[in-house]
């Protein structure tokens, strides 16, 4: 890397000998510093990232010359498979043990910032070096040359000096102090221009990081296709064609890597270009300086302090140090996920060696068991029927029939019963929990217990990306593993060890049935054999009868066995393929926990080191504020506690108390199978009715109506299982706001599977369509907003329904508040045929929404409730009822508020603590009416909230965020843009504040 010269040497031109040799002595210092930082550069940094390719290419490249080789010898397919499955496992693994020893590091580029370091140290001893002192020089002709920017008195004295320098012979000197020059554009300077250098670094760096998983990704998919291609092979292509396909693998991702370098050698001459013109503005600010201060217009130079020449420094190295975030978080996001795909395959082992192979031979010795007896029973029936043909006398017969009895009896209840038993109360069936136990502490242990990520939303997907700290998260890997593992997997597990206990408790019902079916059947015969006048044949014929239905009840038994033993084996299966994704999504969610808690403890710890006098009073703005007296004299001003906490701080607590595992299986959303609602058949009814007038032809559009929290969605899903299941249905919830016809089209065409120009198009194409079909959307007040011009989406929307109800039943809901306004502005209701009200849940239906959620978690339960002893529960859920006023969002908070311990893996309930929301009245008026359109709408992006109140953008959000920071607010990122919506735990008494103030009806 060369300092330019020709941009320099203009710039001296004319300059005085002693300003020359000072610039040029400089100059020769940075070629030797930059060709340093050139070499370092491509050695340790940008080569890094080369070297991963590089050895990724070769491992390839070496794999497919195997392959070739082995096509050519004539090895069989199945052995070709074999090597390419296991070269890729060893490919994946190399790749996954660098990825994770990067994820590990503080900063992987490290080398980076040391070079940069190294390079600056250099610059600044050359400044150190330069002479010390003043230089005296005579003004040169250049600098009495008026320019179009001079004012009038620097025009009078540039001129008066030309005329005494020309006509008088006078010559002006001029002081400067090289040493000053030199560390203002060297120390300070210099580091600023490299900046847009150091983030180019950074970025390419990262950017061929991410080019070596993409790599990674392009070769496993050509694998795959490769795989696919050798099973196509067999009594196909021969081995010439192998090969060909062979080579055009190997070379075509030889051209893949061939680009990479390409790519490599673009970034270093952007970045070698960057540097060169950096170097090359600050010389030239540097000689402009020497050549014109000192004169007027142009002050003496006063050197930069130390101090801010060190915050460029550090601003430089932080910019490379936050790109080196990016890549721990980059490479600690995908090490995490091939772990799992690893701790997957791992567990599948683990529970292939156990569970499975018990499964497995539990079924065969349960046939072994079922073969015997049926054996037994057919020896049986065989002696009956050569005693239907012997004449022998009855006391002769009748012995027979006595033994054989006997002999059957005692083989089931002796023998095969003991062995049930045996089977049972087996090592293997009775331990398997405990070795499963043993074996995953095994797999903890192997976890990685904490990776540094990244999610991919916040990674730079661009060139260009200007770095203001990597957005890094700690993902407790290990913990979370052993939250699923100890809890989870094993409490499933367990209910499957108990599956398989109800098969032999299956097979021996079967057998006692059988036995008492043998002894009933034979026990007849013996007797009425002792009465006269019995036909011992039609005895016997009936018996064999008996003994033959008593087999095929037997065999329908052991049927259900087979079946029992191959569901277990299928759950089981299916239970372990998605670990590695439900895990994903268990660390990333409890990332998010850990993160929060740790902003929270930061900020408690914060607020908890001053303290106030304890004399509270609540100000017209919701707030806190205290005043002191001291020496008996009024303090001026106030201080005031803002107390952003207030509501958030609560919910925050339930994460340090309600265990991982029980705050992941409760649900909060809405339920699937909605148990609990079932009872509510008016609504369950009209929507019958409206189905069959739908498919005669009448119309039919429902509405759901209700406040958040009352039950729409699980009411919805309720309506799908016990209603809706038998027809097409298509359902869609709203998500974010509408704001223009385009939008709405883009929904319908999402919906119907039509791609159509504008909604006179979509009309038209459901009109002439023969298909008939449901179709359900949730949020209907997610398409307009109280502004000029704002239902115009709504009104296009209701204009469709109504052009559609022949072709489509409509089952749409909307929030109950959206409804009233949108019913008394434009006369929603007259579009639908059928209006379904939610209304409040009831304590009994709070109760079940409750439960079922719990009994969804496995754990166990207990109510400890001072003052009502055997009558705990029935005393909560009537609390419970009262305080959340049929709200469920705000029933769910309060539940897990209310667990006090968690003992053996049962959950303590104790008494509710009910929350003061008394602040609520002291918001001002204004306050309430921001969260009254909030309420209306159900949520609100900053530019509808901005439309709506005829603010700015930065006002609307100012407002918005102030009620986030109160806890009165939810915040969620919804297709890119962020919704706030009332927090749900405050809706009902929010509601009940803005209807007390007639702010909503």
């Amino acid at each position: 890397m060369i300092v330019p010269v020709k941009k320099i040497e203009k710039a001296l031109s004319g300059a005085p000998p002693e300003v020359e040799k000072f610039v040029r002595s400089i100059v020769k210092h940075l070629e030797v510093a930059n060709g340093d930082f050139e070499e370092q550069l491509l050695d340790r940094e940008l080569w890094s990232s080369v070297d991963l390719l590089q050895n990724m290419g070769i491992k390839h490249h070496a794999l497919f010359d195997e392959v070739i080789e082995q096509i050519q010898l004539g090895s069989e397919v199945d052995i070709l498979k074999d090597q390419i499955r296991r070269g890729r496992v060893a490919l994946g693994d190399w790749l996954y043990a660098r990825f994770k020893d990067i994820s590990l590091l503080e900063s992987p580029n490290t080398a980076a910032v040391e070079i940069f370091e190294h390079y600056l140290e250099v610059v600044s001893k050359k400044c150190e070096a330069v002479v010390q002192g003043e230089l005296s020089l005579i003004q040169h002709e250049a600098l009495f040359e008026t320019d179009t920017g001079d004012s009038a008195f620097r025009r009078g004295m540039k001129s008066l000096k030309q005329f005494m320098r020309s006509r008088l012979g006078v010559q002006f000197k001029r002081v400067i102090v090289p040493s000053f020059i030199a560390k203002n554009h060297l120390a300070h300077a210099l580091p600023k221009s490299l900046i847009p250098v150091g983030n180019m670094v950074g970025e390419a760096e990262f950017f061929l990081f991410r080019r070596v998983k993409s790599l990674y990704e392009e070769l496993d998919e050509t694998y795959n296709i490769f795989l696919g291609q050798l099973d196509g092979s067999v009594g196909g292509e021969s081995n010439q064609e192998l090969v060909l396909a062979a080579e055009r693998v190997r070379d075509e991702v030889d051209e893949s890597f061939k680009l990479v370098g390409v790519e490599v050698m673009k970034y270093y001459d952007d970045i070698r270009q960057t540097m060169e013109k950096a170097v090359e503005g600050v010389l030239c600010s540097l000689i402009n300086e020497a050549l014109y201060s000192g004169t007027a217009g142009f002050p003496r130079v006063q050197p930069i302090s130390e101090e801010r020449a060190l915050q460029q420094r550090v601003k430089l190295l932080e910019k490379l140090r936050s790109w080196g975030g990016y890549l721990v978080g980059f490479a600690g996001f995908h090490s995490m996920e091939l772990e799992m795909a690893h701790l997957q395959n791992a567990l599948r082992n683990v529970i292939d060696d156990t569970v499975i192979e018990i499964n497995s031979r539990l079924g065969d010795k349960l046939r072994i068991e079922s073969d015997q007896a049926l054996l037994q029973h057919r020896s049986v029936v065989q002696a009956l029927r050569l005693l239907a043909k012997d004449t022998s006398a009855f006391d002769q017969l009748q012995a027979s029939v006595d033994a054989l009895q006997s002999n059957m009896v005692a083989f089931i209840e002796d023998k095969t019963k003991k062995r049930l038993r045996s089977i049972a109360t087996s090592a293997e069936v009775v331990q398997m929990i405990d070795l499963l136990t043993q074996r995953f502490a095994l797999l903890i242990e192997d976890t990685t217990k904490t990776f540094q990520i990244i999610e991919l939303e916040d990674l730079p997907m661009r060139e260009g990306f200007n770095p203001t700290g990597a957005p890094l998260k700690q993902a407790p890997m290990r913990a979370v593993v052993r939250a699923f593992l100890e809890r989870d997997l094993t409490r499933q597990l367990g209910d499957v060890n108990r599956a398989m206990l109800e098969q032999i408790d299956v097979v021996e019902r079967a057998f006692e049935q059988l036995g008492h079916a043998v002894s009933y059947s034979m026990g007849t015969v013996a007797i009425e054999l002792r009465e006269e006048g019995k036909d011992p044949r039609a005895l016997l014929g009936v018996a064999l009868r008996r003994m033959r239905k008593a087999e095929e009840d037997f065999n329908k038994e052991m049927v259900l066995v087979e079946k029992a033993n191959a569901t277990v084996r299928k759950n089981i299966i299916e239970g372990v393929a998605g670990v590695a994704r439900r895990l994903r999504q268990m660390v990333l969610d409890e990332s998010v926990q850990e993160m929060n808690r740790e902003i929270n403890r930061a900020s408690r710890t914060k607020s908890g080191r001053s303290e106030l006098p304890v004399d509270p009073k609540s100000n017209e703005d919701g707030h806190t504020t205290t005043s002191s007296a001291g020496d008996k004299e009024e303090e001026q001003g106030r201080t005031e506690i803002l107390g952003y906490e207030s509501i958030a701080g609560l919910e925050n607590k339930l994460d340090e108390k309600v265990p991982f595992a029980y705050r992941r299986l409760f649900r909060t959303n809405p339920l699937e199978v909605s148990e609990y609602l079932k009872g509510r058949s008016q609504a369950l009814g009209a929507v019958e009715l409206a189905v069959e007038r739908w498919k005669d032809g009448l119309f039919s559009s429902i509405v759901l109506v209700g406040e958040q929290g009352s039950g729409k969605t699980s009411l919805v899903n309720c309506v799908l299982e016990e209603k809706l299941s038998d027809l097409p249905v298509l359902r869609r919830r709203v998500r974010s706001t509408l704001v223009n016809e385009r939008n709405l089209v883009d929904l319908m065409n999402s919906l119907i599977g039509f791609e159509c120009a504008n909604i006179s198009e979509c009309k038209s194409n459901i009109k002439s369509s023969k298909m008939r079909r449901v179709i359900i959307l949730e949020d209907l007040h997610q398409l307009y907003v109280r502004s000029k011009g704002g239902l115009s989406v709504m009104r296009t929307l209701l204009d469709f329904i109504d052009a559609t109800s022949q072709n489509i039943l409509w089952f749409v809901t909307v929030d109950l508040f959206a409804w009233k306004y949108l019913d008394y502005s434009i006369s929603v209701s007259r579009h639908f045929a059928f209006l379904i009200e939610t209304g409040r849940l009831g304590r009994g239906e709070i109760e079940k929404a409750i439960m079922a959620r719990h009994g969804a978690t496995g754990y166990g339960l207990k109510f400890a409730m001072e003052g009502y002893p055997g009558l705990g529960k029935i005393a909560y859920f009537d609390d419970l009822s009262r305080l959340s006023s049929g709200n469920v969002f705000a029933a769910i908070f309060y539940w897990l508020q209310s667990i006090q311990s968690v003992e053996d893996n049962v959950i303590v309930i104790g008494q509710i603590k009910e929350i003061d929301l008394t602040f609520l009245q002291s918001l001002p008026l204004n306050t309430m009416v921001d969260l009254g359109m909030i309420v209306q709408h159900g949520s609100l992006t900053p530019q509808s909230f901005g439309a709506i109140f005829h603010i700015d953008i930065v006002e609307s959000r100012g407002r918005l965020v102030h009620l986030l920071r109160l806890g009165m607010l939810r915040e969620e990122n919804v297709e890119g843009a962020c919704h706030y919506a009332v927090n749900p735990l405050l809706y009902h008494p929010v509601v009940l504040e803005l209807r007390r103030r007639n702010i909503v009806q």
